[in-house]
């Protein structure tokens, strides 16, 4: 008996999972005041602001409670008269699978608006003229990346053959007769996988790579002249990621062909063959990676000039460049694995049992056992942040039944997703 049971969850809650940053970057700012006539007021003005936002909330709660069982053991062949009582099993295997995959944000902008350029000219005006210029170029980010998930799995695997009686028969007074139990083997396999939560911020760009620059020139002004430029350019972002991340996995894998019973039985020969039994428990997780490649420091060159300006002019530039990167990278895992497998082939019993009356057709009862193996594996990889460029999802490959492998793979599950949109 064949039996196979797979679960495969992928949940993603929230309202953005997969997001894609495109605004417009701030447009090339060009001032000029120019021949303007003495005793002339001229003043500009420009400010331009670009705030992008990005929040990206996901939450999983996933319950997975699996009681699988293949038995063809548990027979009773008890209280017969003559002839031989026979019991033979068949083989039995029992595999739950069990996979979870949840909760990925990815997020993609464009190097921080940083492809503006700012010219700024003020030259040819009258003498006694009065001329400003003033430029505010913000650009701000923030993005917000949560993951919340909560998986429960608990699987009750059981495999059996054994279990099964044959007591008390009667022969013959001959010793004709005999009593027989043989079972098949018993393979009992349960693997979970679980890959939860990942954060991944990328800048569309190289860092530091936006192609603007600020330009500022104040030339050929006539005397007494007051000329002032005002500059003021602000790149910030801001990336919070969290992640929290809650697995419990309760496994019992139990695998039996033992426990058989051939007793009290009269004539003949008594034995108990049992076949094999193996236990297999794996359980794998992934949880809890964040990554960010954002740099703002974006502008290339300054070029700030006062020159060939009347006497007795005043002329100031100045100018406020501020570059500022926040991360913030939290990653919290509570992981209880708990898990029990057993193989058995003992516990198998032949006694008080009789020959018969010819003693030249006894028997010595026997028990015969097929090899144990309880095998559980627990891998565990959790909690990674990383800043900067080269970030690559992280993988498990893992060994599978035969020839079949598997992979835990985050990067295949962001394009699961991004094919479900």
């Amino acid at each position: 008996m064949n039996l196979t049971q797979k679960i495969i969850t992928a949940a993603a809650t929230g309202s953005l999972l997969l997001f894609a940053l495109t605004p417009a970057a701030y447009a090339d700012d060009t001032i000029v005041i120019s021949g303007n006539a003495r005793n002339s007021d001229n003043t500009a003005s420009v400010s331009t602001t670009n705030t992008n936002t990005v929040t990206q909330t996901n939450n999983a709660t996933v319950n997975n409670n699996v009681s699988s069982q293949a038995n063809t053991g548990g027979n009773t062949a008890s209280d017969n008269g003559g002839g031989s009582v026979n019991i033979g099993t068949g083989s039995t295997s029992q595999t739950t699978s069990v996979s979870t995959q949840a909760n990925v944000n990815q997020a993609s902008t464009p190097n921080c608006n940083c492809n503006g350029s700012t010219n700024v000219t003020v030259s040819g005006n009258g003498r006694n003229s009065d001329n400003t210029a003033a430029v505010t170029n913000t650009n701000t980010q923030t993005t917000f990346q949560t993951n919340n998930a909560n998986v429960n799995n608990n699987v009750n695997n059981t495999s059996n053959t054994g279990g099964n009686r044959a007591n008390d028969n009667l022969g013959g007074l001959n010793g004709g007769g005999s009593v027989s139990i043989s079972t098949g083997r018993s393979d009992s396999t349960t693997t979970i996988n679980n890959a939860v939560n990942a954060n991944v911020l990328s800048s569309s760009g190289s860092a530091g790579s936006g192609s603007g620059g600020v330009n500022a020139v104040i030339s050929g002004n006539l005397q007494n002249s007051t000329n002032a430029i005002a500059l003021g350019v602000t790149n910030s972002a801001t990336v919070v990621q969290d992640n929290n991340a809650h697995l419990n996995n309760n496994v019992y894998n139990k695998s039996n062909t033992g426990d058989n019973s051939a007793n009290d039985n009269l004539g003949g020969s008594v034995s108990v063959s049992t076949g094999g039994a193996s236990s297999t428990t794996t359980i794998n997780n992934l949880a809890n990676f964040n990554s960010a490649d954002l740099d703002c420091g974006c502008v290339l060159g300054v070029t700030a000039k006062e020159l060939g300006n009347g006497r007795n002019s005043d002329n100031t530039i100045r100018a406020a460049l501020n570059n500022t990167n926040s991360d913030f990278q939290t990653n919290n895992a509570w992981l209880n694995n708990n898990a029990r497998s057993n193989a058995n082939t003992g516990y198998n019993h032949a006694s008080d049992n009789g020959a018969g009356v010819s003693a030249a057709l006894a028997a010595d009862p026997s028990i015969s056992t097929g090899g144990s193996g309880s095998t559980t594996t627990i891998n565990n990889s959790t909690n990674a942040n990383q800043l900067g460029s080269g970030f690559t999802f992280p993988t498990l490959n893992l060994p599978g039944v035969g020839s079949v492998g598997m992979t835990l793979d985050f990067g295949a599950l962001m394009s699961f997703f991004h094919a479900m949109m």
